[in-house]
């Protein structure tokens, strides 16, 4: 879905995410909180156009809360 998205934006002339806000506080605070920490799963991605970066995710998983 993401490479999907970062394709539509640059066949249209747009630069990736400029248009997605940012996540709430409370999933932040969720993910500064988390302390199990997942690999990075590495997969191929070509994007024609150079200056486009797409970091690798970091994904950890907060405890539930109540």
């Amino acid at each position: 879905m993401i490479v999907g998205y970062v394709a539509v934006s640059l066949e249209n002339g747009l630069k990736p995410f400029t248009n997605v806000c940012r996540a709430p506080k409370k999933y932040w605070a969720m993910f500064k909180r988390s302390k199990i920490s997942l690999p990075q799963q590495s997969f191929g991605l070509k994007i024609k156009k150079r200056g486009v970066k797409i970091p690798l995710p970091e994904i950890r998983v907060a405890p539930l809360v109540a």
